[in-house]
């Protein structure tokens, strides 16, 4: 799935529409996108109207209305190498303590809804709320992106913008992220750098499709199209200032798309020969708090409050995080 790429729940290897559609068990591709997404309408005759999306999972209007169009200054932007390679297991240091208290997403409704599908494969203009992803090296940045954006960073060529956390997040060859707030680049965190010697298979399996960003922590979805099945679909937590692995999750739950819900990421993944899934972890450690089935892979995520929507190849699903 992104998950087969939460292309979610079924994206994307370099998270891209193709590969995460066929994933999905859609039609044939091109790419989709994912994570805190602004929704679009509910198809006509449906009871199951959008929410209002929450003003605090998105960025600030500043970080897409620059006020001038000089290019972003990434020569003085500190670069943060990653400490360790994305197969080691387990929580090193967790992010906090785990909630007092279990919560669970309960279902609250599905309609019949094609349009992620429509927008994955031929996307056309950017929306600050919804990750743009390439399908080629890019020529030109798309309608409503940020002209001051760098097409290509350390020989490689711009793979997705997103936004979140109040920051710009810009990945260079699934590789490279770079965050930014206003004009100022923050740091650029590389997932491959040479001083950490990755064998083969770790290389295969820290490729990144989305990022989050949420309080100094770059929360990536990596490896859906490693060679092995314990290297496919895991989320990683990165303190974005050091580099530092805070935590690693089991693999084969993320195939591509990712959000934060309150003290939760939700992800998704699914495969041949793995059956789709939502798939809720605690954002202190990483553990698998929940598994839902889904009927198709996810491709976007909308966060309102303690409500989600994850928008299939074919439907739109609505859930809430109990208390």
């Amino acid at each position: 799935m992104r998950s087969a790429p939460f292309k979610l729940l079924c994206p994307v290897a370099s998270v891209s529409a193709v590969l995460l559609f066929s994933a999905c068990g859609g039609p044939s591709p091109t790419l989709a996108q994912p994570i805190l997404v602004p929704l679009p309408s509910a198809p006509s005759g449906s009871s199951l109207p959008p929410p209002a999306l929450d003003p605090s999972n998105h960025p600030r209007t500043a970080t897409t209305t620059p006020a001038d169009d000089a290019p972003l200054d990434f020569g003085r932007a500190p670069r943060v190498p990653i400490k360790v390679a994305p197969a080691k297991a387990g929580a090193p240091r967790p992010i906090g303590a785990r909630p007092a208290k279990q919560r669970f997403l309960k279902e609250l409704s599905k309609v019949k809804d094609g349009s992620a599908l429509e927008r994955a494969d031929a996307p056309s203009t950017y929306n600050p709320k919804l990750p743009y992803e390439f399908h080629q090296p890019p020529a030109d940045l798309p309608p409503g992106a940020r002209r001051d954006v760098p097409l290509a960073h350390a020989g490689s060529a711009l793979t997705v913008i997103s936004e979140s956390g109040g920051r710009l997040l810009l990945v260079y060859g699934n590789r490279h992220v770079a965050i930014v707030e206003g004009k100022r680049v923050e740091q650029i965190v590389d997932f491959d750098p040479p001083e950490l010697p990755l064998s083969d298979l770790d290389r295969h399996g820290s490729d990144v499709h989305q990022v989050v960003y949420h309080e100094g922590v770059l929360f990536a979805c990596r490896g859906y199209n490693a060679w092995f099945p314990t290297r496919k679909g895991i989320v990683t937590a990165v303190d974005a200032a050091t580099g530092e692995l805070r935590w690693r999750s089991e693999p084969k739950v993320c195939g591509g798309s990712l959000a934060i819900v309150d003290e939760y990421v939700i992800t998704g993944y699914g495969a041949h020969d793995t059956p789709y899934a939502l798939k809720l972890l605690r954002s202190a450690d990483g553990t698998l708090a929940q598994s839902l089935t889904l009927f198709g892979a996810a491709l976007e995520f909308a966060v309102s409050g303690s409500k989600v929507i994850a928008m299939t190849y074919k439907h739109r699903v609505e859930y809430e995080l109990q208390p």
